[in-house]
């Protein structure tokens, strides 16, 4: 499927319907937002190669007059001076650049993971607007044939004022709430093009939606950036500690002058840097403890929210399935009914018009109803399958 983005790059511009799941490959590979973050991760990822960062070499040259060679000519001398930290600071360095990079995988993961929560949810609210849509444009048809009626009748004298302005006031009802519906259909559609950073005109599927159910999962995404962030922690702790241990400087030099007779004379300089006044570097090492800690309380606070969150969705889950299998078994029947005696009623001369039209919108409603009811058992899925926060 990505190949097929890279492939065929006027798939974007095709007004050809797409499904939840081209929405999603879309989305991956499209969105500014994913693509800044997984650059941010290459960068991370190459990081992790500086852990080894010596300081520049230093070529010097120079005299000293006092410094007279065997032929009473005073030496010059050139050379080649390196420090370099304990080796052991090295692994601590390299260690923090791995923590960093296994945070920001995690954190890759959270964008993606908010990315399709995002697409997600603005997909299944397109479909239920434009369903509402499709049943409020059918309402206002009804009622647009209703009012015509009825202003006849009244013209004719065959009925009341009443009847006249009952038509009147549903028809502009129903109208206002069938350009709500638009409105909101338009806009979720505008966030839609948005994520999947889309040109052009964006035709959703007419296909049910099917969401599957959550799976579980060893570790959250989250989770395994408060792990990678306590790895750091540590480490950066280490990594002041061993700040203390002396640090190594080498050198090599030769030293000759260009009058007869000289000779050459190689040198060799070693030395370590000892810490005499560590008091800042020891606060440092307080501090990081401190941190270490605030990391772990941040890591356990989290664990108890996710686990929190978990039950609160999964309750308002099964909360709306209830709705839904009640739809299913009892609701979508009654509006069957409500309909089919509606037009047998009417038929037969049992009810007038305007009776025929408010059963007809009383099961209307019961559909209006129980999308509004799948919307939300489709968000409340959708929340517990990505439990972003």
């Amino acid at each position: 499927m990505i190949f097929l983005v890279f492939a065929f790059p006027g798939w974007a511009q095709s007004s050809d319907p797409i499904s939840l799941s081209e929405a999603l490959v879309i989305a991956k590979s499209r969105n500014l937002q994913i693509q800044s973050v997984e650059k941010s991760l290459k960068a991370a990822e190459e990081l992790r190669k500086s852990g080894f960062d010596l300081e520049k070499t230093q070529v010097f040259y120079g005299y000293d007059k006092n410094d007279l060679a065997e032929n009473g000519i005073f030496n010059r001398v050139a050379g080649i001076r390196q420090s370099f930290a304990f080796p052991s600071l090295y692994t601590a360095n390299r260690g923090v650049f791995q923590a960093q990079a296994e945070k920001s995988q995690a954190n890759f993961r959270l964008a993606e993971r908010q990315l399709e929560k995002d697409v997600s949810l603005a997909y299944v609210e397109a479909a239920f607007w434009r369903e509402s849509l499709q049943n409020l444009e059918f309402l206002d048809s009804l009622y647009g044939a209703f009012a015509q009626a009825a202003h006849r009748r009244f013209e004719l004298g065959e009925s009341n004022l009443l009847e006249k302005l009952t038509a009147e006031s549903k028809q502009r009802e129903i109208q206002l709430r069938k350009n709500e519906s638009e409105q909101e259909y338009q806009i979720v559609l505008l966030r839609l093009k948005e994520l999947l950073n889309w040109e052009g005109d964006l035709i959703i599927s007419s296909e049910p939606i099917d969401l599957p159910m959550p799976e579980a999962e060893a570790f959250h995404p989250l989770s395994q950036w408060y792990q990678a962030g306590k790895e750091e922690a540590q480490l950066m702790t280490k990594q002041d500690r061993r700040k203390l241990l002396p640090d190594v400087s080498l050198e090599v030099f030769r030293g000759t002058n260009p009058g007869p007779d000289a000779q050459v004379y190689p040198g060799f300089q070693a030395g370590i840097g000892i810490p005499l006044f560590f008091g800042a570097q020891k606060a440092r090492i307080s501090s990081g403890q401190f941190r270490e800690e605030q990391v772990a309380f941040e890591a356990d606070a989290f664990e108890l929210k996710l686990e929190r969150k978990k039950l609160e969705l999964n309750k308002r889950l099964a909360q709306s399935q209830n709705v839904l299998d009640y739809y299913s078994e009892e609701g979508r029947d009654l509006a069957d009914q409500l309909q089919n005696q509606a037009h047998r009623s009417f038929r037969e001369g049992e009810i007038d018009f305007l009776q025929f039209v408010q059963l007809i919108e009383n099961a209307r409603n019961i559909t209006l109803q129980y999308l509004e009811s799948k919307l939300e058992n489709q968000q409340n899925l959708l929340e517990l399958t990505y439990l972003t926060f």
